[in-house]
């Protein structure tokens, strides 16, 4: 069921300011005379007009008495009205049912050109929602289809009643369709396959086969992987035998696939048999689809694991024979010593100087230079031969295709998977396409080919081959120059990219909206332009800046001064400690549902409307057991009144990903109606960050956490500067947080809108700083050590006088001139929402003779990043304001933590999307916490100002809606839905008692 303020469906505000109503709302002359032609009383003629301009707005006939005032007020004043001649309300209710207002749409509807909504309206609704409904999934895009079409065709909007029931009638036929055609395409054999995935076939298992396709891969240890790869071999030939789900959205599908997985076999029993079939056919081929991703994942943490494993063992070999080195260095010093003072005349001096062992010295020299480089790999055959089999194993299962022409890696693991059973250490027979060994990085050629110095033959080390192959694999999967047939996460990102044809279609709106040429040499020559500009301002400045000097040739910047906490602050936090009501977590959670009805956007995944009892109390229950996580045997046994089955079940059938997200959304924009957060920020910055949570082992996503020392996963924030997070996701440890930088930006849906993102270390990645440049945002990280860091020439030729110390060297503009329509076709694929950055950025991460998308990109992000630094540098402000949003950021996932106070905060569960889901109920009780904090601060605070109490804005700056001493997260739990609520009041003003201005934001 979808809600009005969900979708395009127009409405009046509760509040006009001034400005919008003199620019959007002032009645011209025409329209002035034409209601002084066709009234005659100042009561009618006001609500003449008023209707006039409120049908402009909003399209449909909106009842006056439900105008606001202040709008009234402003029609009032362009009529020359005094504010005594406003109407009370009892005289617009009766003009709301009088024949005259019968008379004025008339009017109206021929001086505005649009047609009464009729039966031949009723008509363009339904068709208009049907055909949107074969495309569109979610019922506000179909609503607002139908709304496009019918301002198209000059309709009077009808009630959104009627376009929400015809919306949702739509949806529900295009599904039932959807079933009916692919129930056709399925044989009797097929049908039967199906059927014995709902039976318990082994009574001493008491899983059914649809049980364990819903499962995932525990943690991969070797007896694991082996029964996961068996299991996954026994359903490759079925999910490839099921006909593909063709032509429907991928939303759709998605959304098919989140509702199978979440009915048992005993609720898909209970389905007619056309959606049945289809669901279950849906869950196999997909769960095989990310099966396979999981068996890449399996090998791509296998091989990583030996390469971590050998660089260990590298560094205690360092230790342990660091004698040897000195060995070698002390007889080489005394045969250079010798020679130097006496020279050396003959072998038999030299033969002296070595013991008379030369092999020796030779093999030790050898040993060394092995060694030499920081090349670990030979040390990774101690743990290879323990994964050999797997390795192989994973790779059969896996379809790998090149996305380039270049395919002798393929030919390479064809060739090694041929002779895996051979017991030869050594081959002199490799195919004639491997043979110089130029497909192998230098490093690994030398181990692997055996160039034959004594007898001329050169031979290949098995060995060092196959563990050579999988790295470069492992590189592949990770750059996109490898993807998996079937797969989904390692599938070509090609494929997801709009077509050339859409690029055309859509280049010139996305130059005008973003003001960036896409014509490869203006781009350029605009880019180079601002970077010559921003380079020689900063050279020009340097001298005067007090903030930055060079300290012994490096960089040194000046601290911003730390903002010591005033008594003032101090003095007021206390007061409004002493006035914010104490209250238990629960009946905080209670109190902002009922504000937001946030139960509501929960539904069963059919899409058919709920018939559980008590939503609002069951939602309320099991926010607070995931949301805290307690989970749900600890809060049955807490709540009264719930059981715990019934508060697994709202979880599982009712509350997704998507769900949740809207809540988010939901409570976002209620936040942002309150006058106190635009004290704290702009809403034009956010900063992403990331704090690790313990979760359980039994599973893939679980990795252990280097700089943690423990295994997890990483809860990845989007934190505005006003203190709301905006998006969340839960990565793996191993992820580099950097390729989600600017998911949280993409995928924001909230009226908080902003367009730099800050962020630590993982965000100077030089391929998202092009990206997020192509895409309209400022990437502005925070820099901690300014040595490590390079600037680059925007010309090989020019020089500065006072900073030409930190750039290196030039920017290859040819690069990105040659494949900016290839990076272009990339961000709009992004803005029109068929890739995630996060997709892109993933293959991007390393660069490969084929990646040379990834150069470019890295070219184009060394000129924006440069830049930046530069304003980095130079202005102490900029750097001020970083670290501030990016320490509101950290100071949210301590908040988040401290209401996970359940299971001594160990995310009880295995399966990915279950933790997924348990990031975002923590995510919604923070937001709503928030919420709820700010509500009681904005009325705490106008009553210290009615009492007399100054409240400067600095003073206003420096508080914070994460307050947490007034809530008690432990005790009694007393579940009343039914209790007072007090009201909520968006348009609570905080008088300032001061003529202290806030400064205003500054703008980079």
């Amino acid at each position: 069921m979808s809600h009005e303020h969900e979708t395009a469906y127009p409405r009046l505000k509760s509040q006009y300011s001034q400005k919008e109503l003199e620019r959007y709302h002032t009645p011209d002359a025409a329209e002035i005379s034409l209601a002084r032609q066709h009234t005659r009383q100042p009561t009618a003629r006001l609500c003449f007009l008023a209707l006039l301009k409120v049908t402009q707005h909003l399209g449909y006939f909106a009842l006056i008495s439900d105008v606001p005032r202040s709008f009234l007020r402003h029609i009032a004043s362009c009529l020359g009205y005094r504010q005594q001649r406003i109407p009370k309300a009892e005289a617009l209710e009766n003009y709301d049912r009088s024949g005259a207002r019968q008379r004025h749409l008339k009017v109206l509807r021929s001086a505005l050109g649009i047609k009464p909504f009729d039966q031949s309206g009723l008509a363009l609704v339904e068709a208009t929602a049907m055909r949107a409904a074969v495309t569109k999934e979610q019922t506000t895009d179909i609503i607002n289809e139908v709304l496009e079409e019918l301002v198209h065709q000059y309709y009077e909007l009808p009630v959104f009643s009627l376009i929400e029931t015809a919306a949702t009638k739509a949806w529900k036929q295009a599904r039932l369709e959807l079933f009916t055609q692919y129930r056709q395409q399925l044989t009797p054999a097929m049908l039967h396959q199906l059927d014995k995935l709902m039976v318990v076939e082994n009574s001493q298992d008491h899983f059914s086969l649809w049980q364990k396709y819903r499962r995932e891969c525990s943690k991969p240890t070797a007896k694991v992987v082996k029964e996961y790869l068996t299991w996954l071999s026994s359903i490759k030939e079925q999910s490839e035998s099921l006909p593909e789900l063709e032509d429907i959205p991928v939303a759709r599908k998605k959304a098919l696939f989140h509702e199978a997985r979440s009915y048992d076999a005993k609720s898909m029993r209970r389905l007619l048999d056309d959606k049945r079939y289809t669901l279950t056919a849906l869950l196999v081929r997909q769960r095989y689809s990310s099966a396979l991703d999981d068996v890449a994942n399996i090998f791509i943490r296998m091989v990583r694991q030996l390469h971590h494993t050998g660089k260990q063992n590298y560094q205690e070999h360092l230790l342990k024979h660091t004698g040897d080195t000195d060995q070698l260095v002390s007889r080489l010093h005394k045969i250079l010593q010798a020679w130097h003072t006496n020279g050396v005349s003959d072998t038999t001096q030299v033969d002296d100087l070595l013991d008379n062992d030369t092999e020796h010295w030779i093999s030790a020299c050898e040993r060394y230079l092995k060694l030499a480089d920081d090349n670990y790999f030979p040390f990774l055959l101690s743990t290879y031969q323990q994964k050999r089999s797997q390795l192989f194993n994973c790779l059969e299962l896996l379809n790998l295709i090149p996305t380039s022409e270049d395919d002798r890696l393929l030919h390479a693991l064809e060739w090694i998977n041929r002779n895996r059973n051979l017991r030869r250490a050594e081959f002199d027979d490799a195919p004639e396409c491997l043979s110089d060994g130029d497909w192998l990085t230098e490093p690994w050629r030398k181990l692997v080919i055996d160039q034959g110095e004594k007898d001329g033959k050169t031979t290949w080390r098995r060995n060092y081959l196959e563990l050579s192959v999988f790295s470069l694999i492992m590189e592949a999967l990770n750059s996109g120059d490898l993807c998996v047939e079937s797969g989904d996460l390692y599938s070509d990102y090609r494929d997801k990219l709009i077509t050339w044809e859409q690029y055309n279609q859509y280049l010139a709106e996305y130059s005008q909206q973003s003001s960036i040429a896409t014509d490869p040499k203006e781009f350029v020559k605009q880019l180079k332009q601002s970077l010559e500009q921003a380079a020689a301002s900063a050279d020009e400045a340097f001298p005067d800046c007090q903030d930055v000097r060079f300290e012994n040739g490096r960089l040194k910047l000046s601290r911003p001064e730390s903002k010591t906490p005033k008594a003032k602050v101090a003095e007021v936090q206390h007061l409004l400690n002493e006035r914010m009501p104490s209250l238990s977590i629960l009946d905080l959670l209670v109190e902002a549902e009922h504000w937001l009805d946030l139960h509501n956007l929960f539904s069963p995944p059919s899409g058919e409307k709920s018939r559980m009892s008590e939503p609002r109390k069951r939602f309320v229950a099991t926010l607070f057991c995931y949301g805290c996580n307690l989970g749900p045997s600890q809060v049955a046994r807490s709540v009264r009144g719930l059981s715990r089955k019934q508060i697994a079940w709202l979880n599982l059938g009712y509350i997704s990903e998507q769900a949740l997200d809207q809540a988010i959304t939901k409570v976002i924009n209620a936040y942002n109606r309150f006058q106190l957060p635009k004290n704290w920020g702009t809403g034009e910055r956010a900063a992403a960050d990331g704090t690790r949570f313990d979760v359980y082992q039994q599973n893939l996503f679980s990795e252990y956490h280097i700089r943690y020392g423990s295994y997890g996963g990483v809860g990845y924030y989007f934190v505005s500067d006003t203190y709301a997070a905006l998006f969340s996701r839960f990565i793996t440890c191993g992820t580099y947080e950097g390729v989600h930088i600017l998911d949280g930006l993409m995928n924001n849906k909230s009226d908080i809108q902003p367009n730099i993102i800050h962020g630590d270390t993982h965000a100077q990645n030089e391929p998202a700083f092009g990206l997020a440049y192509l895409l309209g945002i400022e990437l502005m990280p925070r820099i901690r050590k300014l040595s490590g860091v390079n600037l680059y020439r925007p010309d090989a030729g020019v020089r500065y006088e006072h900073i030409d110390s930190l750039f290196e060297r030039s920017i290859n503009w040819s690069l990105i001139e040659q494949l900016l329509p290839d990076m272009l076709r990339v961000a709009l694929s992004i803005k029109h929402g068929t890739i995630d950055p996060s997709t892109i950025l993933q293959r991007l991460g390393s660069g490969t003779r084929k990646n040379r998308l990834y150069f470019a990109f890295r070219e184009l992000g060394r000129a924006v990043k440069t830049r930046f630094l530069l304003k980095y540098i130079m202005d102490i402000d900029l750097r001020k304001t970083i670290n501030q949003v990016t320490n509101k950021c950290e100071e949210f996932n301590d908040f988040c933590k401290w209401l996970m106070f359940g299971g001594d905060g160990v995310i009880a569960e295995n399966l990915r999307h279950h933790q997924q889901k348990v990031l975002k109920y923590n995510h919604l009780v923070a937001n709503l916490t928030i919420l709820h904090n700010v509500r009681n601060m904005s009325e705490a605070l106008h009553s210290l100002v009615r009492d007399g109490i100054e409240i400067t804005p600095d003073i206003l700056a420096d508080l914070s809606p994460y307050w947490r001493k007034h809530i008690n997260r432990f005790g009694d739990y007393r579940l009343d839905t039914d209790r007072p609520v007090p009201k909520i009041n968006y348009n609570l003003l905080i008088s300032i008692n001061s003529t202290t201005q806030k400064p205003e934001a500054k703008s980079y």
